[in-house]
Protein backbone atom coordinates (compact mmCIF):
# COMPACT_ATOMS: atom_id res chain seq x y z
CA UNK A 1 0.00 0.00 0.00
CA UNK A 2 2.89 2.41 0.54
CA UNK A 3 4.75 1.60 -2.09
CA UNK A 4 2.33 2.41 -4.67
CA UNK A 5 1.62 5.55 -3.14
CA UNK A 6 5.10 6.24 -3.51
CA UNK A 7 4.65 5.16 -6.68
CA UNK A 8 1.87 7.37 -7.81
CA UNK A 9 3.53 10.82 -6.21
CA UNK A 10 6.73 9.64 -8.59
CA UNK A 11 4.03 9.61 -11.55
CA UNK A 12 3.07 12.96 -11.39
CA UNK A 13 6.69 14.55 -10.64
CA UNK A 14 6.61 14.73 -7.15
CA UNK A 15 10.12 13.60 -5.29
CA UNK A 16 11.49 12.87 -1.84
CA UNK A 17 13.94 15.74 -2.39
CA UNK A 18 11.47 19.13 -2.64
CA UNK A 19 8.45 19.83 -3.10
CA UNK A 20 5.25 19.61 -1.11
CA UNK A 21 4.94 15.54 -0.53
CA UNK A 22 9.08 15.13 0.20
CA UNK A 23 8.90 14.94 3.67
CA UNK A 24 6.05 12.14 3.54
CA UNK A 25 7.59 10.84 0.84
CA UNK A 26 11.02 10.09 2.61
CA UNK A 27 9.00 8.95 5.62
CA UNK A 28 7.06 6.72 3.34
CA UNK A 29 10.16 5.34 1.16
CA UNK A 30 12.19 4.54 5.00
CA UNK A 31 9.42 2.71 6.32
CA UNK A 32 9.31 0.62 3.34
CA UNK A 33 12.76 -0.20 3.81
CA UNK A 34 12.46 -0.53 7.80
CA UNK A 35 9.86 -4.02 6.32
CA UNK A 36 13.50 -5.22 4.96
CA UNK A 37 13.57 -8.47 6.60
CA UNK A 38 17.00 -10.36 7.78
CA UNK A 39 16.44 -13.02 5.14
CA UNK A 40 15.86 -10.35 2.54
CA UNK A 41 11.90 -10.41 2.25
CA UNK A 42 10.33 -7.00 2.12
CA UNK A 43 7.42 -7.55 3.71
CA UNK A 44 5.61 -5.97 7.24
CA UNK A 45 3.89 -9.05 8.86
CA UNK A 46 6.27 -12.54 9.51
CA UNK A 47 5.60 -14.93 7.26
CA UNK A 48 3.56 -18.05 8.43
CA UNK A 49 3.91 -21.70 7.49
CA UNK A 50 0.54 -22.07 5.64
CA UNK A 51 -1.37 -19.84 4.33
CA UNK A 52 -4.23 -17.72 6.45
CA UNK A 53 -6.92 -16.16 4.56
CA UNK A 54 -7.04 -12.04 4.96
CA UNK A 55 -3.62 -12.80 6.56
CA UNK A 56 -0.76 -10.72 5.47
CA UNK A 57 1.90 -12.71 5.80
CA UNK A 58 0.87 -15.19 2.79
CA UNK A 59 1.14 -12.65 0.58
CA UNK A 60 4.55 -11.38 1.06
CA UNK A 61 5.75 -12.29 -2.57
CA UNK A 62 3.22 -9.05 -3.48
CA UNK A 63 4.18 -6.93 -0.72
CA UNK A 64 8.00 -7.91 -1.88
CA UNK A 65 7.38 -6.93 -5.73
CA UNK A 66 5.47 -3.98 -5.49
CA UNK A 67 7.96 -2.49 -2.69
CA UNK A 68 11.51 -3.57 -4.48
CA UNK A 69 9.81 -1.54 -7.61
CA UNK A 70 9.35 1.47 -6.17
CA UNK A 71 12.54 1.06 -4.42
CA UNK A 72 14.01 0.55 -7.65
CA UNK A 73 12.53 3.83 -8.69
CA UNK A 74 13.51 5.95 -5.80
CA UNK A 75 17.28 4.90 -5.86
CA UNK A 76 17.78 7.51 -8.39
CA UNK A 77 15.62 10.11 -6.54
CA UNK A 78 16.73 10.74 -3.47
CA UNK A 79 19.50 11.19 -1.47
CA UNK A 80 22.65 9.42 -1.13
CA UNK A 81 22.20 8.09 2.16
CA UNK A 82 19.26 6.35 1.57
CA UNK A 83 20.17 5.59 -1.98
CA UNK A 84 23.16 3.69 -0.26
CA UNK A 85 20.22 2.02 2.21
CA UNK A 86 18.05 1.08 -0.89
CA UNK A 87 21.23 0.35 -2.97
CA UNK A 88 22.01 -2.57 -0.16
CA UNK A 89 18.39 -3.61 0.25
CA UNK A 90 17.47 -4.55 -3.44
CA UNK A 91 20.16 -7.10 -3.69
CA UNK A 92 18.84 -8.88 -1.01
CA UNK A 93 15.19 -8.95 -2.46
CA UNK A 94 16.78 -10.03 -5.86
CA UNK A 95 18.24 -13.18 -3.83
CA UNK A 96 14.87 -13.98 -1.98
CA UNK A 97 13.30 -14.03 -5.73
CA UNK A 98 16.26 -16.03 -7.04
CA UNK A 99 16.19 -18.86 -4.46
CA UNK A 100 12.15 -19.59 -4.61
CA UNK A 101 11.96 -19.72 -8.34
CA UNK A 102 11.36 -23.26 -9.03
CA UNK A 103 10.41 -24.42 -5.41
CA UNK A 104 7.12 -25.44 -7.15
CA UNK A 105 5.11 -28.60 -6.85
CA UNK A 106 4.21 -28.63 -10.76
CA UNK A 107 7.25 -28.46 -13.12
CA UNK A 108 4.73 -25.59 -15.23
CA UNK A 109 4.94 -23.50 -12.41
CA UNK A 110 8.62 -23.03 -12.40
CA UNK A 111 10.15 -19.57 -13.48
CA UNK A 112 7.16 -17.83 -11.47
CA UNK A 113 6.08 -16.77 -8.61
CA UNK A 114 3.19 -16.33 -6.36
CA UNK A 115 2.27 -16.34 -2.64
CA UNK A 116 4.41 -16.97 -0.16
CA UNK A 117 3.26 -20.53 1.26
CA UNK A 118 1.12 -23.04 -1.57
CA UNK A 119 -2.31 -21.26 -2.16
CA UNK A 120 -4.99 -23.84 -3.73
CA UNK A 121 -3.98 -24.92 -7.07
CA UNK A 122 -0.59 -23.16 -8.51
CA UNK A 123 2.90 -21.96 -6.94
CA UNK A 124 2.99 -19.45 -9.34
CA UNK A 125 0.77 -16.78 -10.82
CA UNK A 126 0.71 -14.08 -13.95
CA UNK A 127 -0.18 -11.76 -11.34
CA UNK A 128 1.98 -11.97 -8.91
CA UNK A 129 5.03 -12.84 -11.44
CA UNK A 130 4.55 -9.47 -13.25
CA UNK A 131 5.39 -7.16 -10.10
CA UNK A 132 8.66 -9.63 -9.77
CA UNK A 133 9.63 -8.76 -12.98
CA UNK A 134 8.68 -4.98 -13.24
CA UNK A 135 11.26 -5.42 -9.63
CA UNK A 136 13.90 -6.85 -11.78
CA UNK A 137 13.42 -4.78 -14.63
CA UNK A 138 13.72 -1.33 -12.66
CA UNK A 139 16.86 -2.49 -10.83
CA UNK A 140 18.00 -3.48 -13.91
CA UNK A 141 17.56 0.30 -14.67
CA UNK A 142 19.14 1.25 -12.12
CA UNK A 143 22.17 -0.86 -12.83
CA UNK A 144 21.40 -3.30 -10.44
CA UNK A 145 22.83 -7.56 -11.50
CA UNK A 146 20.20 -9.47 -12.60
CA UNK A 147 20.90 -13.04 -13.15
CA UNK A 148 20.18 -13.28 -17.06
CA UNK A 149 18.33 -17.47 -15.95
CA UNK A 150 15.69 -15.59 -13.88
CA UNK A 151 14.44 -13.25 -16.25
CA UNK A 152 14.41 -16.11 -19.66
CA UNK A 153 12.47 -18.30 -16.97
CA UNK A 154 9.71 -15.80 -15.62
CA UNK A 155 9.43 -14.94 -19.42
CA UNK A 156 8.64 -18.68 -19.81
CA UNK A 157 6.60 -19.29 -17.39
CA UNK A 158 4.63 -15.91 -18.47
CA UNK A 159 4.66 -17.18 -22.49
CA UNK A 160 3.20 -20.97 -21.19
CA UNK A 161 0.20 -18.90 -19.43
CA UNK A 162 -0.94 -17.45 -23.11
CA UNK A 163 -4.03 -19.54 -24.23
CA UNK A 164 -3.67 -19.18 -28.22
CA UNK A 165 -7.11 -20.77 -28.54
CA UNK A 166 -8.92 -17.72 -26.63
CA UNK A 167 -5.68 -15.36 -27.24
CA UNK A 168 -5.42 -14.36 -23.80
CA UNK A 169 -2.94 -14.64 -20.62
CA UNK A 170 -4.74 -16.81 -18.14
CA UNK A 171 -4.33 -15.93 -14.19
CA UNK A 172 -2.29 -19.52 -13.46
CA UNK A 173 -1.88 -22.54 -15.10
CA UNK A 174 -3.83 -25.34 -13.37
CA UNK A 175 -7.08 -26.00 -11.52
CA UNK A 176 -9.14 -23.44 -10.75
CA UNK A 177 -6.40 -20.41 -10.89
CA UNK A 178 -6.80 -21.38 -14.69
CA UNK A 179 -9.10 -18.22 -15.83
CA UNK A 180 -8.47 -15.05 -17.44
CA UNK A 181 -8.51 -11.49 -16.26
CA UNK A 182 -8.33 -8.21 -16.89
CA UNK A 183 -5.16 -7.66 -14.72
CA UNK A 184 -3.83 -10.90 -15.89
CA UNK A 185 -3.87 -10.04 -19.85
CA UNK A 186 -3.04 -6.38 -18.99
CA UNK A 187 0.18 -8.11 -16.79
CA UNK A 188 1.14 -10.56 -19.46
CA UNK A 189 1.51 -8.30 -22.81
CA UNK A 190 3.71 -5.66 -19.88
CA UNK A 191 5.85 -8.71 -18.71
CA UNK A 192 6.70 -9.73 -22.54
CA UNK A 193 7.37 -5.87 -23.27
CA UNK A 194 9.77 -5.16 -20.64
CA UNK A 195 11.86 -8.30 -21.36
CA UNK A 196 12.06 -6.95 -24.86
CA UNK A 197 9.39 -9.50 -26.36
CA UNK A 198 8.40 -6.18 -28.08
CA UNK A 199 4.99 -6.12 -29.82
CA UNK A 200 5.10 -10.41 -29.97
CA UNK A 201 1.98 -12.03 -31.29
CA UNK A 202 0.77 -12.78 -27.72
CA UNK A 203 0.63 -9.88 -26.65
CA UNK A 204 -1.07 -7.77 -30.36
CA UNK A 205 -3.65 -10.64 -29.79
CA UNK A 206 -4.64 -9.89 -26.38
CA UNK A 207 -4.69 -6.38 -26.91
CA UNK A 208 -7.33 -6.83 -28.97
CA UNK A 209 -9.05 -8.92 -26.45
CA UNK A 210 -8.51 -6.30 -24.09
CA UNK A 211 -10.22 -3.49 -26.72
CA UNK A 212 -13.55 -5.99 -25.82
CA UNK A 213 -14.09 -5.72 -22.65
CA UNK A 214 -16.21 -3.46 -20.82
CA UNK A 215 -14.43 -0.64 -18.53
CA UNK A 216 -17.24 1.73 -18.76
CA UNK A 217 -19.51 -0.38 -15.72
CA UNK A 218 -17.25 1.38 -12.96
CA UNK A 219 -15.94 -0.86 -10.12
CA UNK A 220 -16.96 -3.93 -11.28
CA UNK A 221 -15.95 -7.83 -12.25
CA UNK A 222 -15.07 -7.40 -15.24
CA UNK A 223 -14.23 -10.94 -17.76
CA UNK A 224 -14.25 -14.07 -15.26
CA UNK A 225 -12.78 -11.87 -12.86
CA UNK A 226 -10.44 -9.27 -11.13
CA UNK A 227 -10.30 -6.46 -9.29
CA UNK A 228 -11.45 -3.73 -11.27
CA UNK A 229 -9.00 -0.57 -10.56
CA UNK A 230 -5.96 -3.60 -10.39
CA UNK A 231 -7.27 -4.68 -14.28
CA UNK A 232 -7.92 -0.82 -15.35
CA UNK A 233 -3.90 0.18 -14.07
CA UNK A 234 -2.59 -3.15 -16.01
CA UNK A 235 -4.11 -2.13 -19.28
CA UNK A 236 -3.83 1.68 -18.93
CA UNK A 237 0.04 0.38 -19.03
CA UNK A 238 -0.43 -2.13 -21.36
CA UNK A 239 -2.19 0.04 -23.91
CA UNK A 240 0.90 2.61 -23.76
CA UNK A 241 3.23 0.14 -24.24
CA UNK A 242 1.26 -1.35 -26.90
CA UNK A 243 0.57 2.08 -28.77
CA UNK A 244 -1.13 2.84 -31.72
CA UNK A 245 -4.66 1.76 -31.90
CA UNK A 246 -3.87 -0.39 -28.74
CA UNK A 247 -3.86 3.17 -27.08
CA UNK A 248 -6.41 5.18 -29.06
CA UNK A 249 -9.08 2.58 -28.21
CA UNK A 250 -8.36 2.02 -24.60
CA UNK A 251 -6.50 4.70 -22.50
CA UNK A 252 -9.51 7.54 -23.67
CA UNK A 253 -11.85 5.28 -22.47
CA UNK A 254 -10.22 4.41 -19.13
CA UNK A 255 -9.70 8.21 -18.82
CA UNK A 256 -13.43 8.76 -18.71
CA UNK A 257 -14.67 6.20 -16.61
CA UNK A 258 -11.87 7.41 -13.68
CA UNK A 259 -12.95 10.87 -14.23
CA UNK A 260 -16.40 10.24 -14.02
CA UNK A 261 -16.44 7.93 -10.63
CA UNK A 262 -13.79 10.16 -8.99
CA UNK A 263 -14.84 11.86 -5.50
CA UNK A 264 -15.18 15.07 -4.13
CA UNK A 265 -11.94 14.61 -2.05
CA UNK A 266 -10.10 13.52 -5.01
CA UNK A 267 -10.33 9.58 -4.00
CA UNK A 268 -11.90 7.06 -5.78
CA UNK A 269 -13.79 4.17 -3.94
CA UNK A 270 -12.90 0.93 -2.38
CA UNK A 271 -12.71 -2.17 -4.50
CA UNK A 272 -15.60 -4.54 -4.60
CA UNK A 273 -15.51 -7.45 -3.32
CA UNK A 274 -12.35 -9.48 -1.18
CA UNK A 275 -9.86 -6.16 -2.08
CA UNK A 276 -12.68 -3.78 -0.22
CA UNK A 277 -10.11 -4.10 2.93
CA UNK A 278 -7.44 -1.90 1.29
CA UNK A 279 -9.61 0.88 0.99
CA UNK A 280 -9.67 4.28 -1.02
CA UNK A 281 -5.46 4.59 -1.00
CA UNK A 282 -5.37 1.71 -2.81
CA UNK A 283 -7.24 2.28 -5.44
CA UNK A 284 -6.29 5.67 -5.49
CA UNK A 285 -2.87 5.05 -6.27
CA UNK A 286 -3.42 2.80 -8.90
CA UNK A 287 -6.09 5.21 -10.65
CA UNK A 288 -3.08 7.84 -10.79
CA UNK A 289 -0.85 4.96 -12.02
CA UNK A 290 -3.74 4.18 -14.79
CA UNK A 291 -4.17 7.79 -15.17
CA UNK A 292 -0.11 9.32 -15.76
CA UNK A 293 1.06 7.06 -18.70
CA UNK A 294 1.78 10.20 -21.06
CA UNK A 295 3.80 11.63 -18.47
CA UNK A 296 6.26 9.08 -19.02
CA UNK A 297 7.88 9.99 -15.41
CA UNK A 298 8.13 6.88 -13.73
CA UNK A 299 10.92 4.64 -16.01
CA UNK A 300 9.70 1.51 -15.68
CA UNK A 301 6.38 2.73 -17.74
CA UNK A 302 8.89 3.99 -19.87
CA UNK A 303 8.15 2.23 -23.48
Amino acid sequence: MTSLGVMAFFSVGQTSEGGEYATALRNAIDYALDCQQSDGLISLPKTQPATIRHNGSHTAYYNHGITGLMLGEAYGMTNAARSERIREAIPKAIEVLRKSQFEKRRKGDNGGWQYYTHHRDVDSDLSATTWQLMFLRSAKNAGFDIPEKMVSEAVKYVERCYDPKKGVFNYGLFGRENYTTVGSVGGGIISLSMCGKHESPQALTAGRWLIKQRFEKYNSYMSAGGNYHYGLHYTSQASYHLGGEYWRNLYPRIVNVLLANQRADGSWPPEIGIASGYGSSYTTALAVLALTPPYQLLPIYQR
